[in-house]
C-alpha cells in the first residue's frame, strides 16, 4: 500500500471510555422525598398517577431523566408504589408513604424504617455495625475503593452520596447499634466479671460444663416469655423484663428482618413435618 492510498483511510473512530457508575441510590434525601410525596397526596390522593404527571409535580418536564431520578427515589424509600414500564408507568402512594405524609401515630418509625430501605443504605449501615459511620475519609474510602467490585462509587458522586446518607440518618433518627442487633463476642475472662456467680458459669443441664455465653442479665420470674421450635433442633426465644410499647414491637419486627441475612441459609429446606 502506497502512502497516497494509506493517507485515503477513514481515521478510525475514539474508543470512547465508559463512565464508571455507582450503585443505585437515590438522588434526593429522605427528608426532599418526603416533601414530594406529600405534594403527590396533595394534588392526587392515592390514586394511581401517570410517571410524566410526577415528572413535573418533582418541577421537571416530563419524560425528563431528573424527574425519573425523582420517581426511583420514592420508591427506593418504600413511599410509592409503581406499576408497569417506561412511559406508561403509573406511581401511586405506598401504605407506608401515606401514613408518613399524614403523619400518623408511628410515622417517627416508618420514617425510621424507609432510611434503610435503600440497599446501598442498608449495605452501608450493616458493614459499620453498631460502631456507626466513620469519618468521611474513611467512608469515602471503603465506598470507593474497598466494596466489592461493581458495587464501588464514583469518585465524583461519592461525596454527594455521603452527605445524603448522613442526612437521611438524622433526620430519620436512626439508631445505629440498635436497628442492627449484632451479636457482641465477649472475649473477657468471667474470673473478672463481679456480676457473675460460680453457678452461672456452669449449666447444670450439661453435666457441669461451662457455658460459652452465660447470661448476665437474667429477667425476674413471670417475665414476658416466648419460645418457638425450628426445624434441625433449632428454637427462637425472646424474653423481656415486662411488655413492651406497640412501637418498640416494631422495632423487635424489623431487628429480626434486617437479620435476614446472617441468620437465613439460602440452600435450606423448610421443615414441612
Amino acid at each position: 500500500m502506497n502512502a497516497k492510498a494509506a493517507s485515503a483511510q477513514p481515521p478510525k473512530p475514539a474508543v470512547k471510555k465508559q463512565k464508571h457508575r455507582s450503585p443505585n441510590h437515590p438522588v434526593l434525601t429522605l427528608e426532599k422525598t418526603i416533601e414530594l410525596a406529600g405534594k403527590l397526596r396533595a394534588d392526587y390522593g392515592t390514586h394511581q398517577v401517570p410517571v410524566m404527571l410526577v415528572h413535573k409535580l418533582s418541577g421537571y418536564k416530563e419524560g425528563n431523566a431528573q424527574g425519573d431520578q425523582c420517581v426511583a427515589a420514592l420508591k427506593a424509600f418504600g413511599l410509592v408504589d409503581v406499576i408497569g414500564k417506561g412511559d406508561s408507568r403509573k406511581v401511586s402512594l405506598s401504605k407506608e408513604g401515606d401514613r408518613i405524609v399524614r403523619a400518623a401515630p408511628d410515622r417517627d418509625f416508618l420514617v425510621e424504617k424507609a432510611a434503610l430501605l435503600p440497599p446501598v443504605h442498608k449495605e452501608v449501615v450493616e458493614h459499620y455495625g453498631s460502631q456507626g459511620l466513620p469519618n468521611d475519609v474513611l467512608l469515602r474510602q471503603y465506598l470507593v475503593w474497598e466494596r466489592p467490585e461493581g458495587q464501588r462509587f464514583n469518585e465524583d458522586a461519592v461525596d454527594g452520596y455521603i452527605a445524603r446518607l448522613r442526612q437521611d440518618l438524622e433526620f430519620a433518627k436512626v439508631q445505629i447499634g440498635d436497628k442492627l442487633g449484632e451479636e457482641v463476642d465477649d472475649e473477657s475472662d468471667p474470673e473478672d466479671d463481679p456480676l457473675e456467680t460460680d453457678a452461672s458459669r456452669s449449666n447444670p443441664d450439661a453435666g457441669g460444663k461451662p457455658l460459652r455465653n452465660p447470661p448476665r442479665d437474667i429477667p425476674p420470674a413471670g417475665s414476658p416469655f416466648i419460645s418457638f421450635p425450628l426445624s434441625d433442633g433449632n428454637s427462637v426465644e425472646i424474653r423481656l423484663k415486662k411488655k413492651v410499647s406497640p412501637k418498640d414491637f416494631e422495632r423487635i419486627k424489623t431487628l429480626v428482618e434486617l437479620s435476614e441475612a446472617s441468620l437465613v441459609d439460602d440452600g435450606g429446606e423448610d421443615d414441612h413435618e
